[in-house]
């Protein structure tokens, strides 16, 4: 293996472990990445062309430093954990088992749970007048590059493609099937495993001239390559579910509607009893040229996150309150009142990250959980309504 040492202006110390999740993506012969005494200790396969790898990295470090240094995180609001509290471990539960690489699966208490935040959420959604959809899983390419998502985060995608149409082709995939051989003539994908919730919402509505306002609710399974040396952190997910609430109309509506259901969210939070902040953030963009825009989306405060406290002062964000301008009204040609300036927002509730940081506060054992936390199982019941 072949190390190198980058030393970090010392501004972007404070913001190590992000940069070491996007430098996972700058070259393949990545092997291992640490942060010590102000130096990335980067370790590599062999052969490497240390030159040419020092390149990528500092072409993703540049941008970096110049557009994260300085940006705090601003907390909204916020419900501290007391001192005392005890944290677990929610992966060693009975409940929750793991497959590796950002795959788990939910049982008994763990996916009542799931099922009661779900529809708590999906009241909020209701509560405001939305409409609700089920959306398939495979989004066709052709929408995805019209929500720029390949330009702006490439890293995530996950794309979907099958064998040719040809007699040979599959009799060849028959014999090497059980010799471990790479799959050669698969054609080119066609679909992507749609990375966000909100994208056949506005799909579904391409070329529409709505009468009024309107907010479409759905819960759908995303999926995101988060990289192969970030699986490990703590409720990184490849394959998770999401309740999305998707607001369609004016800058004021749409702002109207994220305010509401970040307030029905902090309610709810303190009347479960578990420990939270909400901050002013940024997406974690990776391409270089997308750098800026984090200072973008903080001054505009385009996006907010809900993290939920999972161990002494460490957070795992659970969901993201969001609002796009015309990102996506423009490219899909969507008005309401046939207005130009129609825009639109979402919200996005990570199902499983709710379980895993709940757990993580309230333990394996339902009986000893605060009284609201045992009701959201009562909702989630296998048997029960979702509402």
């Amino acid at each position: 293996m072949t190390t190198l040492h980058i030393p970090l202006l010392p501004e972007t110390h404070n913001y190590a472990g992000d940069l070491i999740k996007a430098l996972c993506f700058a070259a393949s012969e990545i092997l291992q990445i640490e942060f010590q005494n102000g130096l990335l200790q980067i370790e590599t396969a062999e052969p490497v062309d240390s030159e040419e790898l020092s390149r990528k990295i500092e072409k993703i470090l540049k941008q970096f430093e110049r557009n994260r240094s300085g940006l705090l995180d601003e907390i909204v609001a916020e419900k501290s954990s007391p001192a005392s509290m005890v944290f677990y471990n929610p992966y060693g539960f009975d409940s929750i088992q793991q497959y590796g690489n950002g795959l788990i699966s939910l049982k008994g208490e763990a996916l009542q749970l799931l099922n009661g935040f779900d529809a708590v959420f999906r009241r909020f959604a209701l509560k405001l007048g939305a409409v609700e959809m089920r959306y398939p899983t495979l989004l066709p390419l052709e929408a995805i590059k019209k929500t720029a998502y390949l330009r702006t985060s490439p890293q995530y995608s996950s794309f979907v493609c099958h064998p040719q149409e040809d007699i040979d082709v599959l009799l060849n995939l028959y014999k090497s099937a059980d010799r471990n051989q790479t799959l050669n003539d698969l054609e080119a994908p066609r679909y992507v495993l749609s990375p966000a919730a909100c994208f056949h919402c506005y799909m579904d509505l391409e070329g529409s001239r709505l009468s009024e306002s309107t907010i479409i609710t759905t819960r759908q399974n995303v999926f995101r390559n988060e990289g192969r040396l970030n699986w490990d952190d703590f409720g990184r997910l490849r394959d998770y579910e999401v309740r999305e609430l998707v607001f369609v109309g004016n800058s004021e509506f749409v702002e109207r509607c994220r305010s509401a259901v970040i307030e029905q969210a902090v309610a709810f939070l303190s009347e479960v009893g578990l420990s939270f902040r909400l901050c002013a953030a940024h997406d974690p963009f990776v391409v270089p040229a997308m750098q800026k825009f984090k200072k973008i989306q903080h001054e505009e405060r385009s996006k907010y996150e809900l993290q939920l406290e999972c161990k002494p002062n460490q957070y795992l964000a659970a969901a993201s309150f969001n609002i796009h301008g015309k990102a996506f009204t423009d490219p899909f040609d969507i008005k309401v009142n046939n207005e130009e300036l129609s825009v639109t927002g979402c919200v996005g509730f990570g199902l499983e990250r709710w379980v895993l940081a709940a757990l993580s506060q309230w333990g394996p054992k339902p009986r000893s959980w605060p009284e609201p936390a045992k009701q959201l199982l009562e909702q989630g019941g296998l048997n029960g309504e979702l509402c």
